[in-house]
Protein backbone atom coordinates (compact mmCIF):
# COMPACT_ATOMS: atom_id res chain seq x y z
CA UNK A 1 0.00 0.00 0.00
CA UNK A 2 1.35 3.39 -1.21
CA UNK A 3 0.85 6.17 0.98
CA UNK A 4 0.28 9.86 0.56
CA UNK A 5 -0.07 12.64 3.19
CA UNK A 6 -1.26 16.13 3.91
CA UNK A 7 -0.71 17.48 7.03
CA UNK A 8 -2.65 20.03 8.91
CA UNK A 9 -2.28 21.81 12.23
CA UNK A 10 -5.38 23.07 13.59
CA UNK A 11 -6.36 24.88 16.66
CA UNK A 12 -8.27 22.32 18.23
CA UNK A 13 -8.66 18.72 18.32
CA UNK A 14 -10.97 16.72 16.36
CA UNK A 15 -13.61 14.94 18.82
CA UNK A 16 -12.77 12.54 21.58
CA UNK A 17 -12.72 9.21 20.17
CA UNK A 18 -10.56 5.63 20.28
CA UNK A 19 -10.41 3.60 16.96
CA UNK A 20 -12.76 3.58 14.19
CA UNK A 21 -13.88 0.62 12.12
CA UNK A 22 -16.93 -0.94 10.27
CA UNK A 23 -19.31 -2.16 13.16
CA UNK A 24 -22.03 -4.66 11.67
CA UNK A 25 -25.35 -6.86 12.77
CA UNK A 26 -22.74 -9.56 14.91
CA UNK A 27 -24.34 -13.12 15.36
CA UNK A 28 -27.84 -11.89 16.44
CA UNK A 29 -28.69 -9.27 14.20
CA UNK A 30 -27.53 -6.04 16.04
CA UNK A 31 -24.07 -4.21 16.35
CA UNK A 32 -22.74 -5.16 19.71
CA UNK A 33 -21.64 -2.44 22.17
CA UNK A 34 -17.81 -2.74 23.10
CA UNK A 35 -16.61 -1.22 26.44
CA UNK A 36 -12.94 -1.11 27.65
CA UNK A 37 -12.43 -0.94 31.25
CA UNK A 38 -8.36 -0.86 31.27
CA UNK A 39 -8.38 -0.01 35.15
CA UNK A 40 -10.24 -3.48 36.01
CA UNK A 41 -8.12 -6.08 37.70
CA UNK A 42 -5.62 -4.14 39.41
CA UNK A 43 -4.86 -1.90 35.81
CA UNK A 44 -4.21 -5.40 33.92
CA UNK A 45 -7.95 -4.72 32.55
CA UNK A 46 -10.39 -6.21 30.43
CA UNK A 47 -12.90 -5.42 27.09
CA UNK A 48 -16.91 -6.24 28.05
CA UNK A 49 -18.72 -7.28 24.68
CA UNK A 50 -22.55 -6.66 25.17
CA UNK A 51 -24.74 -8.47 22.47
CA UNK A 52 -27.16 -6.51 20.48
CA UNK A 53 -31.02 -7.48 20.62
CA UNK A 54 -34.46 -5.85 19.55
CA UNK A 55 -34.88 -5.28 23.30
CA UNK A 56 -31.34 -3.45 23.20
CA UNK A 57 -28.14 -4.10 25.68
CA UNK A 58 -28.37 -6.51 29.00
CA UNK A 59 -25.69 -8.04 30.86
CA UNK A 60 -27.00 -11.80 30.66
CA UNK A 61 -25.67 -11.48 27.05
CA UNK A 62 -22.44 -10.32 27.45
CA UNK A 63 -18.71 -11.17 27.12
CA UNK A 64 -15.94 -10.69 28.96
CA UNK A 65 -12.06 -10.92 27.21
CA UNK A 66 -9.70 -10.95 29.34
CA UNK A 67 -5.91 -11.23 28.35
CA UNK A 68 -4.42 -14.63 29.06
CA UNK A 69 -7.80 -16.99 28.68
CA UNK A 70 -9.82 -17.92 25.69
CA UNK A 71 -6.81 -17.60 23.32
CA UNK A 72 -6.34 -14.36 23.91
CA UNK A 73 -2.32 -13.15 24.31
CA UNK A 74 -1.71 -12.16 28.05
CA UNK A 75 0.55 -9.28 28.16
CA UNK A 76 1.40 -8.98 32.23
CA UNK A 77 0.75 -7.34 34.80
CA UNK A 78 -0.58 -4.14 34.49
CA UNK A 79 -1.36 -3.94 30.72
CA UNK A 80 -4.48 -1.55 31.02
CA UNK A 81 -6.26 -3.75 27.93
CA UNK A 82 -9.05 -1.87 26.80
CA UNK A 83 -7.52 1.34 27.18
CA UNK A 84 -8.26 1.94 23.16
CA UNK A 85 -10.11 -0.45 20.54
CA UNK A 86 -11.35 -0.44 16.79
CA UNK A 87 -13.26 -2.40 14.74
CA UNK A 88 -12.94 -4.16 11.66
CA UNK A 89 -12.75 -7.26 9.57
CA UNK A 90 -9.36 -7.45 8.94
CA UNK A 91 -9.25 -11.17 7.48
CA UNK A 92 -11.77 -10.58 4.88
CA UNK A 93 -13.25 -13.41 6.45
CA UNK A 94 -16.67 -11.62 6.48
CA UNK A 95 -16.73 -11.68 10.72
CA UNK A 96 -15.82 -8.56 12.74
CA UNK A 97 -12.14 -8.68 14.81
CA UNK A 98 -11.44 -6.46 17.30
CA UNK A 99 -8.29 -4.34 18.31
CA UNK A 100 -7.74 -3.63 21.43
CA UNK A 101 -5.16 -1.02 22.74
CA UNK A 102 -2.81 -0.58 25.88
CA UNK A 103 -0.73 1.49 26.82
CA UNK A 104 2.69 0.07 27.60
CA UNK A 105 2.21 -2.63 25.58
CA UNK A 106 1.68 -4.01 21.81
CA UNK A 107 -1.79 -3.87 20.44
CA UNK A 108 -4.17 -7.43 20.21
CA UNK A 109 -6.55 -8.58 17.60
CA UNK A 110 -9.64 -10.72 18.84
CA UNK A 111 -10.53 -12.43 16.14
CA UNK A 112 -13.92 -12.47 15.32
CA UNK A 113 -16.21 -16.08 14.48
CA UNK A 114 -19.30 -16.64 13.17
CA UNK A 115 -20.35 -17.30 16.76
CA UNK A 116 -18.87 -13.49 17.78
CA UNK A 117 -15.38 -12.74 19.34
CA UNK A 118 -14.09 -16.69 19.85
CA UNK A 119 -11.28 -16.78 17.48
CA UNK A 120 -8.81 -15.68 20.23
CA UNK A 121 -5.76 -13.32 19.58
CA UNK A 122 -2.76 -12.17 18.48
CA UNK A 123 -0.36 -9.44 18.93
CA UNK A 124 0.70 -6.59 16.57
CA UNK A 125 4.19 -5.42 16.86
CA UNK A 126 5.50 -1.98 16.49
CA UNK A 127 4.42 1.06 18.47
CA UNK A 128 0.92 3.10 18.92
CA UNK A 129 -1.67 2.66 21.39
CA UNK A 130 -4.25 4.33 19.24
CA UNK A 131 -5.48 1.95 16.50
CA UNK A 132 -8.45 2.71 13.63
CA UNK A 133 -9.72 0.61 11.09
CA UNK A 134 -10.65 1.08 7.67
CA UNK A 135 -10.35 0.44 3.55
CA UNK A 136 -8.09 3.06 3.56
CA UNK A 137 -6.77 2.35 -0.22
CA UNK A 138 -10.41 1.34 -1.79
CA UNK A 139 -9.35 -2.35 -2.58
CA UNK A 140 -12.64 -3.20 -0.75
CA UNK A 141 -10.94 -5.01 2.35
CA UNK A 142 -10.23 -3.38 5.93
CA UNK A 143 -6.86 -2.48 7.25
CA UNK A 144 -5.52 -1.19 10.41
CA UNK A 145 -3.52 2.05 11.23
CA UNK A 146 -1.86 2.52 14.53
CA UNK A 147 -0.94 5.92 15.51
CA UNK A 148 2.16 6.57 18.10
CA UNK A 149 3.38 10.04 19.30
CA UNK A 150 5.44 10.58 16.25
CA UNK A 151 4.53 7.55 13.49
CA UNK A 152 1.61 6.28 11.86
CA UNK A 153 2.09 3.09 10.65
CA UNK A 154 -0.25 1.80 8.26
CA UNK A 155 -1.02 -2.28 7.73
CA UNK A 156 -1.81 -5.17 5.07
CA UNK A 157 -4.95 -6.85 5.66
CA UNK A 158 -4.27 -9.65 7.75
CA UNK A 159 -3.75 -13.42 6.17
CA UNK A 160 -5.88 -16.28 8.25
CA UNK A 161 -5.46 -15.38 11.62
CA UNK A 162 -1.31 -14.13 10.99
CA UNK A 163 -0.93 -10.54 12.53
CA UNK A 164 -1.16 -8.01 9.92
CA UNK A 165 2.40 -6.84 8.25
CA UNK A 166 3.28 -3.27 8.44
CA UNK A 167 2.80 -1.35 4.73
CA UNK A 168 4.28 1.97 5.52
CA UNK A 169 5.39 3.85 8.57
CA UNK A 170 4.58 8.19 8.13
CA UNK A 171 6.04 10.12 10.26
CA UNK A 172 5.49 13.62 7.90
CA UNK A 173 3.25 16.04 9.83
CA UNK A 174 3.60 13.97 13.33
CA UNK A 175 6.98 15.52 14.56
CA UNK A 176 7.54 18.28 16.46
CA UNK A 177 10.33 20.70 15.72
CA UNK A 178 12.10 22.56 18.48
CA UNK A 179 11.47 26.29 18.17
CA UNK A 180 14.63 27.12 20.71
CA UNK A 181 17.32 25.39 21.90
CA UNK A 182 15.78 25.06 24.91
CA UNK A 183 12.58 24.38 23.78
CA UNK A 184 11.38 21.31 25.65
CA UNK A 185 7.94 21.09 24.34
CA UNK A 186 6.70 17.81 22.93
CA UNK A 187 3.79 16.29 20.62
CA UNK A 188 1.62 13.16 22.01
CA UNK A 189 -1.23 11.42 20.25
CA UNK A 190 -4.37 11.27 21.73
CA UNK A 191 -6.54 9.54 19.16
CA UNK A 192 -7.05 8.19 15.69
CA UNK A 193 -10.51 8.33 13.68
CA UNK A 194 -10.98 6.71 9.76
CA UNK A 195 -13.95 7.55 7.84
CA UNK A 196 -14.47 8.50 4.31
CA UNK A 197 -14.64 12.25 4.77
CA UNK A 198 -14.97 13.18 1.66
CA UNK A 199 -17.16 10.49 0.00
CA UNK A 200 -14.40 9.14 -2.78
CA UNK A 201 -14.72 5.96 -1.39
CA UNK A 202 -11.70 5.36 0.19
CA UNK A 203 -11.47 6.00 4.31
CA UNK A 204 -9.03 8.85 5.12
CA UNK A 205 -7.41 9.03 9.43
CA UNK A 206 -7.32 12.22 11.71
CA UNK A 207 -4.89 12.04 14.00
CA UNK A 208 -4.78 14.06 17.00
CA UNK A 209 -3.33 14.63 20.22
CA UNK A 210 -1.69 18.00 22.53
CA UNK A 211 1.45 19.61 22.32
CA UNK A 212 2.58 20.75 25.97
CA UNK A 213 3.99 22.30 27.85
CA UNK A 214 3.54 25.40 26.16
CA UNK A 215 5.14 28.63 27.25
CA UNK A 216 2.27 29.25 30.47
CA UNK A 217 2.11 26.13 31.06
CA UNK A 218 -1.09 25.20 28.88
CA UNK A 219 -1.72 22.43 26.62
CA UNK A 220 -2.57 22.95 22.51
CA UNK A 221 -3.98 20.96 20.61
CA UNK A 222 -3.16 19.70 17.35
CA UNK A 223 -4.86 17.23 14.26
CA UNK A 224 -3.47 15.83 10.95
CA UNK A 225 -5.04 14.55 7.82
CA UNK A 226 -3.61 11.35 6.05
CA UNK A 227 -5.11 10.20 3.28
CA UNK A 228 -3.60 6.61 1.60
CA UNK A 229 -3.13 6.08 -2.55
CA UNK A 230 -5.72 3.95 -4.09
CA UNK A 231 -5.36 0.86 -4.98
CA UNK A 232 -3.65 -0.42 -7.99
Amino acid sequence: MAAALAGLLLGAAAPAAHGGGHPHGGTSGYPPLIIGSPQARSSDGHVVVLHGSRSGYSAGRSTTLIPGEAGIPDGGDYENFGDTFARGDLNGDGHEDLVVGSRSRPLTIVWGTADGLTGGGVRVGGPGEFPAVGDFDGDGRDELALLADRQLTLHHPAEGRAAPEPAAVLTEGLEWEPQTPTDARSRQARGLIAADFDGDGRDELVARGVIHPMMDGSLAAWAAYFRASPAV
